[in-house]
């Protein structure tokens, strides 16, 4: 096995084992995970399957008017390859109520950061009362490249009970998730391969929040955000990156604002406690 694939077993069996030793010490084994056709939550709800089982999964999408239909299909193709019970709740006209109360007291903008986190925050509030009707755990979806970011919204795709992935990148999520379509953990519950669709593998990023959306149109590529993320972390000097310097302050600046999100996030694996 080479170096880098046992590397990523290694990542993703502690993932399991961690996420079952949380949910152990709850009074359930149930997960429920909002899953958007994207590549975060189409890895969470697999990681949560070869956990628990397809049993124990519940899977929710949750549409907007402006979530496409190839996002749609995805999430129903994810979720159909797992085995897990899916769901579709349209938040159009919840979205659309919300509107109707702001405007009572300011002027409402559509598509502005506004409407792009209410959306998040409303989908929030279904995966929550779903949690508790059905004494399920609510699974966060976040990677530590939004988490760093800040590129979440504060109660809203922050949301959840326990962040499987909140320790990884977002070039190491892709790595993970097609590390599994080629290999079958050995606790796994789920005995088979290719379960995340080559097209979730190869879309663009986005939120989707808006029309027309792509993560890039706020961050750095990941590939360049993730260097630069790293040697924040390593605390290198970051005038040695061979990239743009206005690029990296302003990474370095967005890191700085959004120390205050980061308090309130769920928590996740601790790679430290790894070996």
């Amino acid at each position: 096995m080479r170096e880098h694939d046992h590397k990523l077993r290694k990542y993703y069996s502690f993932i399991l084992h961690e996420l079952r030793k949380y949910l152990k010490n709850t009074d359930t084994l149930d997960v429920i995970i909002g899953l958007s056709g994207g590549i975060d939550s189409a890895l969470v709800a697999t990681i949560a399957t070869d956990a628990f089982g397809s049993n124990h999964v519940q899977t929710v999408m949750m549409p907007s008017p402006y979530t496409s239909t190839n996002s749609i299909d995805d999430a129903l193709e994810i979720a159909h390859r797992l085995g897990v019970a899916h769901m579709v709740i349209r938040i159009d006209g919840l979205l659309q109520s919300f509107k109707e109360v702001f405007s009572q007291c300011m002027t409402w903008e559509e598509q502005d950061i506004t409407e792009q986190n209410l959306q998040s925050r409303i989908r929030a509030v279904i995966l929550m009362g779903l949690s508790n009707k059905t004494n399920s755990i609510v699974l966060s979806t976040s990677n530590r490249s939004e988490i760093l970011t800040g590129y979440f919204a504060l109660y809203g795709d922050s949301y959840g009970g326990y962040a499987p992935i909140s320790p990884f990148l977002k070039t190491q999520v892709y790595k993970l998730a097609q590390w599994r379509n080629d290999n079958i953990p050995e606790s796994s519950t789920l005995q088979k391969k290719n379960v995340i669709p080559d097209s979730v593998l190869r879309k663009a990023p986005t939120a989707e929040l808006k029309y027309n959306q792509k993560d890039c149109d706020t961050l750095p590529e990941y590939d360049i955000l993730d260097q630069i993320l790293t040697a924040i972390s390593c605390k290198q000097d970051l005038t040695t990156l061979s990239i743009d310097q206005e690029t990296v302050s302003m990474v370095v600046e967005r890191v700085r604002k959004s120390e205050y999100k980061r308090r309130y996030l769920p928590i996740g694996p601790d790679l430290l406690e790894m070996n």
